[in-house]
């Protein structure tokens, strides 16, 4: 099979990368996707999204190596193994990202990465579905709207915030981040609106452009220096893809330093350990791994809130089959209501966190009279640290594809990362004490109301830290020779390669990962092309 490009990988990038890439009639595109299609029920349906993620349903089952600095606890981590990757196992929230993030990366090396580069890219993936505003993209790919779910709980932390003078945002994706919003969902019609609803769906049926799913990328070859195509092994066993133009990976911040280094660029002498040639010595090859550290608080909540009744057996069944088939009901809601972007050091510049404002209980389970015992009502935020100092790394278990990566996330290592968590479980906790919370407020469960030093919020955030899952940076776009790839998303030391996903990140955006994910494929398009 002979091809003008070929993606490896359907996700965030790569399903964008496809759809652009074969708008040219005289271009020939072949995608693989190591897992399956995406036109399953629970993909589709907003509100099953915690049983995919809790089930590692459409997963690569990639856990973290015990952390040292997380009680030597080894973290979970989604990685979405379907077409459409994490945007179809993902919470579908939307964020861009702070302005002053890219113009970041441009200092960092990323030329003709800044915002007002990427800020036209933003709007033409959005089809904004709320208050007309200029800032905000229509007509786009990409469904965004605000969180409809109504709960009081949601007007009553809006109260809270306001008693503490955190004024409400009306829009954080269109200037300003800070303040409390409702959340920006990306969901169309009631259903998800992933990369491959919105970008790969309508493309399929051009004559120029393959779809291979469960083809798992092995290595890529190699000819006098120039990516010639990509040895897989698919449906029917082992493959061999030719590139006539580019080879693009596009396999996310875990896979695709694993699939450079399997092909021979990476770090020279542990490539040679494992008995691999090495194409290019790039010891920044699965360095750089950043991840935004996450950690939920929760309450007892007095009242119940709408959730409690909606999660009875019998009307989930109804709701779910009522979103799928016809895109209406409650199941077409995820109730991540509101959010707060915040600084805690009173200085100036990007947000330092997130909160994700939960009205219900982080394990809710469906309950049912007399079989199933009713869970307790309990509320609770997501406190996000955005831009940690902690960095982790990618390395191969072996020379073997299918054994996968070991992935060292070293969270919290650095002392600044605890301390602005600290802060922010702190601000989380004038915010429920305020007394427009009264009526919902009951016990604090995490932390606990017991724990209030530094060395006991370093306790609880040593046994409860996780990851909001936005792995980046492992493959870091940069104008230096260290850098993995150029500020083109070309790899460095060879022809005809280039890496188009969350791994090219220098730095961590102020928010979710998959907009500016599908941003860096949407500008990767037109480089690619022009």
């Amino acid at each position: 099979m002979e091809f003008d490009y070929v993606i490896v990988g359907a996700g965030s990038a790569g399903c964008v990368l496809a759809a652009r890439l074969s708008e040219q009639p005289d271009v020939r595109v072949l995608l693989l996707e190591a897992g399956g299609h995406d036109r399953r029920m629970l993909v589709s349906v907003p509100l099953a999204w915690p049983r995919v993620v809790q089930r590692r349903m459409y997963d690569w089952q990639y856990t973290s190596e015990p952390e040292p600095h997380l009680n030597d606890r080894s973290i979970i981590l989604p990685r979405g193994k379907i077409v459409g990757g994490c945007s179809s196992i993902n919470g579908m929230v939307w964020a861009r990202g702070n302005a002053a993030d890219y113009d970041e990366w441009e200092q960092l090396g990323a030329k003709g990465w800044s915002f007002a580069d990427v800020e036209p890219y933003f709007k033409r993936i959005e089809n904004w579905a709320g208050e007309p505003n200029p800032a905000r993209g229509v007509g786009g790919p990409m469904t965004v709207r605000k969180c409809p779910y109504d709960d009081p709980l949601n007007k009553s932390v809006a109260n809270a915030m306001s008693n503490l003078g955190i004024p409400y945002n009306p829009d954080y994706n269109a200037g300003d981040q800070s303040g409390f919003a409702a959340t920006q969902q990306s969901i169309r019609n009631g259903r998800r609106s992933s990369v491959a609803r919105a970008y790969l769906h309508p493309a399929k049926g051009r004559a120029n452009l393959h779809v291979e799913t469960n083809a798992e990328a092995e290595r890529i070859k190699f000819e006098n220096g120039r990516a010639t195509g990509v040895f897989y092994t698919g449906k029917s066993g082992p493959a061999f893809a030719a590139a006539r133009r580019e080879v693009i990976v596009a396999s996310g911040a875990l896979n695709s330093p694993q699939l450079l280094m399997l092909s021979g660029i990476g770090p020279g002498a542990e490539l040679r350990r494992l008995g691999l040639d090495v194409v290019v010595d790039a010891p920044d090859v699965g360095q750089n791994l950043m991840d935004h550290c996450a950690v939920m608080t929760e309450y007892r909540r007095r009242d119940d809130g709408p959730f409690m009744a909606l999660s009875r057996w019998d009307r989930l069944v109804r709701d779910t089959l009522q979103a799928y088939l016809l895109g209406r009901g409650p199941a077409t809601d995820v109730p991540t209501t509101g959010q707060l972007f915040a600084r805690v050091d009173g200085q100036k510049g990007p947000p330092q966190l997130q909160f994700l404002l939960r009205p219900v209980a982080r394990y809710a389970q469906p309950w049912f009279p007399g079989l199933i015992k009713r869970g307790e009502s309990r509320f609770g935020c997501g406190v996000i640290l955005l831009h940690p100092y902690s960095r982790g790394h990618v390395e191969l278990k072996s020379a073997r594809p299918r054994d996968g990566a070991r992935v060292f996330l070293n969270m919290l290592a650095d002392e600044r990362d605890r301390a602005v968590l600290r802060d922010g479980i702190r601000l989380g906790r004038k915010v429920f004490a305020e007394s427009a919370m009264d009526a919902h407020r009951g016990e604090e469960l995490l932390p606990g109301e017991a724990c209030t030093t530094d060395e006991q919020l370093d306790a609880f955030l040593k046994d409860n830290c996780g990851t909001a899952h936005h792995a980046a940076g492992t493959c870091r776009m940069g104008s230096d020779e260290g850098s993995v790839v150029d500020p083109q998303l070309r790899v460095r030391g060879v022809g005809n390669l280039r890496v188009i996903d969350a791994s090219v990140m220098p730095a961590m955006p102020s928010g979710n990962t998959n907009a500016p994910t599908i941003m860096i494929a949407e500008k990767g398009a037109d480089l690619i092309s022009s």
